[in-house]
């Protein structure tokens, strides 16, 4: 790994009103992998607390534009082991936990107080698609929208608080018309 100096770093964030062209994760594999052994020493700590929790492995996930939400893309028996994890139930509180590099990724834990469940839901957007998404939001709320690739189906989150998903950067960049 090369030690960037402080004015390389700056380099590596991307104009703000462009996308970030990333084929799959490419360059920023290492970042998925640690998000995911976050998601799992997390995961982990509410067990020990005697929570039932489900790790999802999202294959894509992607900024929904027109709806508001973040499109989330599973394997199928995580999709039927989440309608399941779900059901009877209700999403009280969540957590948003969040970095930034060349993208932003975050890890998002969504709770049901009352059962004691927690689902935990790994992502990533370039900061261009962050920006156009958060400017678009109608209202104070962001979807979740986790399908398989099937589309049969959704299971679709409302979550009252959008700002932890998007860093100060995005929430105070300007729309260029």
């Amino acid at each position: 790994m090369n030690e960037d100096s402080p004015d390389d770093a700056a380099e590596d964030v991307p104009p703000m009103d462009e996308p970030t062209p990333v084929k799959g994760l490419g360059g920023v594999a290492d970042y998925w992998d640690d998000i995911v052994a976050d998601m799992e020493t997390t995961a982990e700590e509410y067990r020990e607390r005697d929570w039932e929790t489900l790790e999802l492995h999202p294959g894509q996930v992607w900024p929904q534009f027109d709806t508001g939400a973040f499109d989330v893309l599973l394997p199928d028996s995580e999709y039927e082991a989440l309608v399941e994890f779900v059901d009877g139930g209700d999403v009280d509180d969540y957590d948003v936990f969040r970095a930034e590099v060349s993208m932003v990724f975050f890890l998002l834990v969504m709770r049901d107080e009352e059962r004691r469940r927690a689902v935990f839901v790994p992502g990533y957007y370039d900061f261009g698609h962050g920006k156009k998404l958060y400017y678009g939001l109608d209202g104070d709320s962001l979807g979740v929208s986790v399908r398989r690739l099937r589309e049969d189906g959704r299971v679709e989150f409302s979550l009252d608080r959008p700002e932890p998903f998007f860093p100060e950067e995005v929430r105070e960049a300007k729309l260029e018309e």
